[in-house]
């Protein structure tokens, strides 16, 4: 697969929003912690985390995945997006919905404001669960990767639906079932139902294309697909169920996908042609690395402990699957994907007729690896300063965070507004 070959790309225009208002989103998020150090300490029930895990999650990993993936499928599928307009409309009614939402979860308002941003965000989702579907359906040849996209889109709009009833739930009450143990269970179908079947999905086509590797099988990848979502739906089920035994399988399952999935990328960095790779490819590597983290707190915690995670636990756990795994990977792999789409924009019409800059060049690299330092320190950071509870090594951290996010969106404006040279 090659990005730059592909005719059938959707327009800049509606892919390069997406990563510029994923970008700011993210440094809101990072300025909220920075601004409010102690919310970390505190209950994840709070208005701080409430607030900005959801800006986090919706306003830029969600953002970001949108418009990668309406670049992405055509390339991967060969076939065009369904509809930009309806891509277009799904950015603005999600944007405004996010906007709305994080309000709600500030004032803790989970009224008024509450209804209009889930009525908002749902039709968002809805309408881009149908883009999705019926750009898929155009193309005929099973694959893996489309079977994970298929699954991860069908989970958010399960997710979002979910949050839309829970938040519905604490003023009307219908369920009989304990407001945490609901949040928990919408989280969970959140993070590993759709950023981490999705990450799967499309990192199984790009983590091979960018390291050169084509040799490692993909046995993995398909025991990933059936044992993370017979697991996922064990674990919905296991809601409405007294006995333990359900969640445990399933929980067992899902750590099953999450070995089979590093597996595969383990065997494709070790049979890469590439055996130098960018900082780019570096954040993504270091992100899957990362991942074993909350992969060893789930063992530990569950299997040999208890099924109940601390307030310094849930916080720990949370902290490296959202920030240390998922963000780090979506940072990475902006560096793979944005630069592409301006370069294509910007100079297709001129290869082989003069001598043009690469997509690397269209940003800059001193920039990415003082941004990578930064992030990786807030990493070590944030957590030490938790669990000691050292206040200002937090402060520390979420100083160094918010940098680091700033150097980031900095470097997706240089790209975008990239002015076209040729020599």
């Amino acid at each position: 697969m090659n990005l730059t070959s592909t005719q059938k790309a959707p327009s800049p225009n509606l892919v390069t929003p997406h990563f510029v208002l994923g970008g700011f989103s993210l440094v809101v998020v990072a300025f909220i912690l920075m601004l409010y150090p102690s919310a970390v300490q505190q209950h994840y029930f709070n208005p701080v985390l409430l607030a900005s895990t959801h800006l986090l999650v919706l306003g830029f990993i969600t953002l970001i995945c949108f418009g990668a993936l309406y670049q992405l499928l055509p390339v991967i599928l060969d076939v065009k997006l369904y509809s930009e307009k309806i891509g277009i409309t799904t950015l603005f009614t999600l944007v405004v919905g996010v906007f709305f939402l994080v309000i709600s979860f500030w004032n803790l308002n989970l009224k008024e404001v509450f209804y209009v941003a889930g009525t908002l965000i749902s039709i968002a989702i809805l309408l881009f669960t149908t883009n999705v579907f019926l750009t898929i359906k155009q193309d005929s040849n099973p694959s893996i990767e489309k079977l994970f996209v298929i699954a991860a889109t069908v989970w958010l709009f399960i997710t979002v639906i979910l949050g839309f009833l829970f938040g519905l739930n604490l003023s009307f009450n219908f369920f009989d079932i304990s407001h945490l143990e609901l949040l928990k269970l919408h989280a969970h179908i959140g993070i590993f139902g759709w950023f981490i079947q999705l990450i799967i999905g499309i990192g199984s086509k790009l983590f091979p294309m960018f390291l050169l590797s084509y040799e490692a099988s993909k046995k993995p990848l398909n025991i990933a697909f059936y044992t993370l979502n017979v697991g996922l739906l064990l674990g919905f089920l296991s809601l409405f169920s007294t006995s333990k035994s359900s969640i445990k399988i399933a929980v067992f399952l899902v750590l099953i996908a999450i070995g089979s999935f590093l597996y595969f990328i383990f065997e494709t960095y070790t049979k890469r042609v590439k055996k130098s790779i960018d900082y780019g490819m570096k954040k993504a590597v270091l992100a899957v690395v990362i991942l074993l983290i909350p992969f060893l707190i789930i063992i530990s915690l569950f299997y040999f402990q208890s099924t109940e995670f601390s307030v310094t636990q849930s916080f720990l756990y949370g902290f490296a699957l959202l920030i240390g795994f998922i963000t780090m990977l979506v940072m990475g792999l902006t560096y793979k994907t944005l630069p592409f789409i301006i370069w294509l924009k910007l100079y297709k019409d001129y290869v082989g007729k003069h001598k043009i800059p690469m997509p690397k060049d269209l940003y800059s690299e001193s920039t990415q690896k003082l941004q990578l330092l930064l992030f990786i320190g807030s990493l070590i950071t944030i957590p030490i300063g938790i669990l000691f509870s050292f206040k200002l090594i937090i402060r520390v951290g979420t100083i160094m965070l918010f940098a680091a996010t700033i150097f980031y969106f900095l470097n997706i404006l240089k790209i975008i507004l990239h002015k076209r040279y040729l020599s």
